[in-house]
């Protein structure tokens, strides 16, 4: 299963985050065996708003 994520989050600070991620879920039966994500790192960076 592939999951798109978006995130928005606001700091404290004034700043915030966009950040949009890829996950890419393996099951077994009712549960989730592995999980990787992909993302640009960049994203993370705070930005002023």
């Amino acid at each position: 299963m592939v999951i798109r994520w978006i995130f928005h989050f606001d700091w404290a600070d004034g700043t915030a985050t966009h950040m949009e991620e890829v996950a890419c879920q393996r099951w077994e039966g009712e549960r989730i065996a592995e999980e990787t994500f992909f993302y640009d790192p960049v994203q993370r960076i705070p930005k002023k708003v």
